[in-house]
C-alpha cells in the first residue's frame, strides 16, 4: 500500500494543477518531457518546485543523482534520513509515469536503502507515495518518500483505516485482471 502525507508546497502545486484541469494527462506530459533541459517546451509546468530543483533554479540538499533520477532531502524532514526520490522528467502521478522510469526509481530506492543501512544504521524502510488529489498528493511531480526506520523509533507510518464491510468474492470479481 502506497501512502503519502507530505504536505510541503501543496497549495502552490494545487493551484497549478487547477490551471491544467482542462487538458489531459497525455497533453501535460507531451509539453513536459524535457524538464531537465534548459528551455521548457511551450506550456510546460514551469512552477513545479521539483523541476526547479532539477534545473538548479531552487536549492536542494542532493543526496544522489544520475541522468534520470535525483534524490534530495525535503524542505521539512519528518524522519531521520527522509529522502525524496524524483524522476528528472516531469510526470504527475503513477497513472502517467512509464514503467521504464518507475523501474529506475525503484532501483534507486534500493540503492539508497542499502546505503542507509550502512551509513546511518537503518534497520527498516518505508517507501511512501500518493497519486492524485484524492490520495492526498500535494506535489504533482511523481516522487517517492523514503523513510529509513530504526529499532524503537516509535513511528507508525501505516494509516489508521476504518473497518469496512465488503464481500471479498464480489471484490475479487471486480478487480481480477485476466
Amino acid at each position: 500500500m502506497l501512502i503519502l502525507w507530505y504536505n510541503c508546497y501543496g497549495i502552490i502545486i494545487y493551484i497549478i494543477s487547477k490551471l491544467f484541469r482542462g487538458s489531459s494527462a497525455v497533453e501535460r506530459l507531451a509539453v513536459n518531457q524535457d524538464v531537465a533541459g534548459s528551455n521548457p517546451a511551450p506550456g510546460a509546468v514551469t512552477d513545479c518546485i521539483f523541476c526547479k530543483i532539477i534545473k538548479r533554479k531552487e536549492p536542494a540538499r542532493i543526496i544522489y543523482e544520475d541522468k534520470d533520477v535525483i534524490c534530495f532531502l525535503p524542505k521539512t524532514i519528518h524522519v531521520y534520513g527522509h529522502t525524496l526520490i524524483v524522476p528528472k522528467k516531469h510526470y504527475e502521478s503513477l497513472y502517467d509515469i512509464p514503467e521504464k522510469d518507475l523501474i529506475k526509481l525503484i532501483k534507486t530506492a534500493k540503492k539508497l536503502t542499502l546505503a542507509y543501512k550502512k551509513k546511518i544504521k537503518a534497520t527498516g524502510v518505508n517507501l511512501l507515495h500518493a497519486s492524485g488529489k484524492d490520495a492526498q498528493q500535494s506535489v504533482f511531480h511523481f516522487h517517492f518518500h523514503l523513510f529509513p526506520r530504526f529499532k524503537n523509533d516509535n513511528l507508525d507510518t501505516w494509516p489508521k483505516l476504518p473497518k469496512i464491510k465488503v464481500d471479498p468474492d464480489e471484490l475479487l470479481r471486480k478487480l481480477k485482471i485476466m
